[in-house]
């Protein structure tokens, strides 16, 4: 270790690096890192035996510190990028000056120099807040390490090539060397230029240009491979640079107060591009007469790819601001003489922070904060601001802005770059808020409703926890909303629990509602009753996982009229059936001793008595019909369970054949066009609900003889039949009577009871179907019925 030392501080010797000095050619490396890498603070340093020494500074006063104090003395000892993260926590360098004191460094990252195998120094960047570096950061640091050690090479002698060379012996090679030996002036210049090569043109003889080792060594040569000529390097060099470069000349030989300098881009022997920084001086007799022109090479490639570098990353920054919706603003900290931030200063703002804030850039950039938007120090924003940057901590937060013509709610966020800089990004959720708003008052609304309509509703999961329900809800087990939510259905309702449970996995599991569920309900320390009740799969949306929504309406007092009505109904039922019993009876009674009396006593009495007893018998005949029908009316045989599926095609083709005796002797004419599908009722219901309409198509029957005719059609799950007929018809305002008991609306002269459209009116509802008159129709009776399709 003892002789690398020796021989590093024996390299720093020869460089002529000891002591302190600022390098002018080094400052453009520093500045152009602490751009592209964005850090306050870039250095070139050389490492002396006990020293530290800046060669290049952006960001400190400082022209070097005790080596022992140094982060680059430990950066020297590596091969690649040395990163510290935060000084702070280390304890090699938490206790370093510029760490402890004023500076606050908190960050470093340096690359080795190494010339001829010896680490002179770093090329370093500094942050005073915590931080990391990027692959690409790494590299840049890498290459400015590598263009440093190219210009501090440049300055040691090279040995010349062993290999035989026809430009050996050059004659201006000797006079170059002699010039420099007896020319203060050319040897300053010839010092100061950083070389990559050198040349030397005798302008009396402009085909003679001798070219140093190293001047072809850049672009890939030997020496013995590149004539001592300016036609290789006025072929090589790219042709926009050669009009550059000639233009240049011509102005340093009329005026040597121009100086002869320009980058340009020369052609590799590889096909790549070299960057060259070219210097020349034309050296002249004593009547001023050009005479020789010698120049210098420095090697900029990577200086040129670090610029490439950082105006492509600025530029993906630029375009990055321009792109983005939300506003970015950085502001300039304005630090008061007891270390506090009073203000801040505009210095950049994307075009959506414009639009936001409806201000021009001009009106921004440079404009103290204070000015520009007084109102973010009324509103305390301003201390956020303050706090992020004298902290190094980025803060976050919302506020309501209605300063300077806006009124926006905004979600900021200030994140300090450095001690100076502060990067403030804020998104404009004014939408965002009206909609909570919105939803808050919709949310009040819709929970009003639930409050406030007489059913039930409730969420379960599916081990029967209560997630949420509405009042009515909470109503019905006598306590308050709050106190019902999270709670088990078993602690409420321990009797139905079970079955709620089986019911409610069945409509999650099948996805399957279940709908006008009859139910006891018989929650404890509440009144027990009915309800009827609706089941749906708890939508995922939700976010209540797996479950059920149950709707409820408390049907309890129409169930006990219905019960009542159950039992009145069978009262009435008995009622009627002893009713007809007893009328039956003495009929019965009337019409045996009247067909005695015309069977056997007929010769014995007048014309005019067999008459008297004929009508009784008619009379006795339509009484005895009234009395049945009203039996058949008034029982109820007609139940949902006892519904069937009927084929209505055949049961139409049996009702014909039943009045085929009256159809023949009216010389009717009964057409059917029905599908061949069934509805659901009962075949024998159903039967005398047709024989009642084709009968009364040919009771109230006009002059002509009676055209009947029954169609039928499917409408969605339903099929209309239509029975329609040419006879008298019927008045539409004497539609509803004709389906009343007894309603009949007819003229008196045509017989009927008033029971067959009421008896079919309640047949159909009971069918689950609709019936009525068309009030449309005028050249007869139609009578349309719907029924449930199988």
């Amino acid at each position: 270790m003892v002789g690398l030392e020796s021989a590093r501080l024996k390299k720093l010797d020869e460089l002529g690096l000891t002591g302190p000095a600022v390098d002018t050619q080094l400052q453009p490396i520093v500045a152009l890192l602490a751009r592209s890498i964005d850090v306050p603070i870039a250095l070139v340093t050389i490492i002396g035996e006990n020293s530290q020494w800046f060669r290049a500074k952006i960001g400190l006063e400082l022209d070097g510190t005790p080596r022992d104090e140094a982060f680059c003395n430990h950066c020297i000892r590596q091969d690649n990028v040395f990163v510290v993260s935060d000084a702070t926590r280390d304890p090699r360098f938490s206790h370093f000056p510029t760490v402890a004191g004023d500076t606050a460094v908190r960050f470093y990252a340096g690359a080795p120099i190494f010339v001829d195998g010896a680490a002179v120094g770093s090329v370093c960047v500094l942050d005073r807040k915590v931080r990391d570096i990027n692959v690409a950061e790494r590299k840049q640091l890498q290459d400015a390490a590598a263009v440093i050690a190219d210009i501090m090479e440049a300055a040691l002698p090279r040995p010349v090539a062993n290999a035989p060379s026809p430009n050996t012996g050059h004659y201006l090679e000797a006079e170059f060397q002699e010039l420099i030996r007896s020319d203060s002036d050319a040897f300053r210049f010839f010092q100061e230029s950083s070389l990559d090569g050198v040349w030397y043109w005798d302008l009396e003889n402009p085909e003679s240009e001798w070219l140093s080792p190293r001047f072809k060594e850049v672009f890939g040569y030997e020496d013995h491979e590149m004539e001592n000529s300016p036609r290789w390097w006025q072929q090589a060099i790219h042709p926009d640079d050669l009009v550059t470069a000639m233009r240049n000349f011509e102005e340093h030989r009329d005026d040597p107060r121009k100086p002869y300098i320009q980058d340009v881009r020369y052609r590799h022997r590889d096909g790549s591009t070299v960057w060259i920084r070219c210097r020349g001086l034309i050296i002249r007799d004593s009547t001023g007469k050009p005479r020789r022109m010698f120049g210098a090479h420095t090697d900029i490639t990577a200086l040129k790819n670090l610029e490439r570098s950082a105006t492509e990353r600025a530029s993906l920054v630029s375009a990055i601001l321009d792109a983005a919706d939300e506003g970015i603003m950085l502001f300039e900290g304005v630090w008061n003489g007891e270390g506090q931030v009073e203000d801040l200063v505009f210095r950049e703002a994307n075009p959506a922070s414009l639009g936001i804030t409806g201000r021009s850039r001009d009106e921004l950039i440079g404009e103290r904060l204070s000015k520009a938007f007084p109102g973010n120090f009324e509103t305390g924003i301003f201390l956020h601001y303050k706090r992020a940057l004298e902290t190094m901590e980025s803060v976050q937060f919302e506020i309501h802005y209605q300063y300077e013509g806006l009124d926006h709610w905004f979600m900021v966020r200030a994140a300090p770059s450095s001690k100076r800089l502060l990067v403030v990004t804020f998104v404009d959720i004014s939408a965002l808020k009206r909609a909570n708003v919105e939803l808050e008052r919709r949310g009040a609304e819709m929970r009003f409703i639930l409050d406030t309509i007489p059913v039930r509703v409730w969420l379960k999961d599916l081990e029967g926890k209560i997630l949420r329900l509405n009042k009515a809800a909470a109503d019905s087990v006598s306590l308050p909303v709050d106190e019902v939510e999270g709670v088990s259905t078993s602690e409420l309702m321990p009797d139905s629990f079970e079955r709620y449970l089986i019911e409610d996995r069945r409509v999650v599991e099948t996805g399957e509602p279940i709908r006008g569920l009859l139910e006891r309900f018989d929650a404890i320390e509440s009144h027990k009753g009915w309800v009827r009740t609706d089941k749906y799969p708890l939508p995922e949306e939700l976010g209540h996982g797996q479950g059920v929504i149950v709707v409820s309406v408390d049907v309890t007092s129409e169930q006990t009229a219905l019960n009542n009505l159950e039992i009145a109904n069978s009262s009435l039922k008995q009622f009627a059936s002893l009713a007809s019993h007893d009328l039956q009876a003495p009929l019965r009674q009337i019409t045996f001793l009247a067909d005695f009396l015309v069977e056997d006593h007929a010769d014995e009495m007048s014309e005019e008595a067999v008459e008297t007893l004929l009508r009784i018998q008619k009379v006795v005949g339509t009484m005895r019909t009234l009395v049945r029908d009203l039996l058949s009316f008034s029982s109820d045989p007609i139940s949902q369970d006892r519904l069937e599926p009927v084929p209505v095609r055949e049961l139409l083709k049996a009702v014909a054949q039943e009045l085929e005796p009256d159809l023949s002797e009216l010389q009717a004419e009964l057409s059917v066009k029905l599908p061949a599908v069934k509805v659901l009722a009962t075949n024998t219901i159903l039967r005398q609900v047709m024989l009642n309409l084709i009968g009364n198509s040919l009771k109230f029957r006009s002059e002509a003889a009676p055209i009947v005719a029954v169609k039928g059609r499917k409408l969605g799950s339903m099929l209309e039949i239509v029975v329609e007929d040419n006879g008298i018809g019927l008045k539409p305002e004497l539609h509803d009577t004709a389906f009343r008991l007894f309603g009949r609306a007819h003229h008196k002269a045509v017989s009927g009871n008033g029971i067959g459209l009421a008896f079919c009116r309640k047949a159909v509802t009971a069918f689950g179907g609709t019936i009525y008159i068309d009030p449309d129709y005028s050249k007869g009776c139609r009578i349309i019925m719907s029924l449930a399709l199988v």
